[in-house]
């Protein structure tokens, strides 16, 4: 029973993105790009950050959104010895309003992504 728990225990690990390699996004933000990873991808693998751009928008009346343009290389293992390369390019925006669910201000959106194997 045990070995059984421990195999499932590192098959679970092995599956799912842990973090972005050499990201300094905040946590909040380097979750919901996971998540949105896995759930329109349908990739598991490792994530590395390519590269990142950053624009302010002025909305009105001292109110700023940030619009994020990252580009991210997936490798997934798909047989034993083997991997591919997946460039995942994500536009997420950091919205200048109370995030209900983590209760802090600031929320974090995806407004696309594409996934296309390299």
């Amino acid at each position: 029973m045990k070995k059984i728990a421990l195999i499932a225990a590192l098959l679970v690990s092995q599956t799912a993105i842990s973090e972005i390699k050499g990201s300094t996004f905040e946590e909040r933000h380097q979750n919901i790009i996971e998540k949105a990873i896995v759930d329109i991808c349908g990739l598991r693998g490792t994530a590395t950050l390519v590269s990142n751009s950053e624009k302010v928008v002025s909305i009105d009346q001292g109110i700023h959104d940030v619009y994020f343009m990252t580009e991210l290389n997936v490798q997934v293992r798909t047989d034993q010895y083997s991997t591919a390369d997946y460039k995942v390019v994500v536009e997420s925006v950091l919205s200048d309003a109370y995030d209900h669910s983590s209760q802090k201000w600031g929320a974090y959106y995806i407004n696309s992504m594409t996934c296309d194997l390299k």
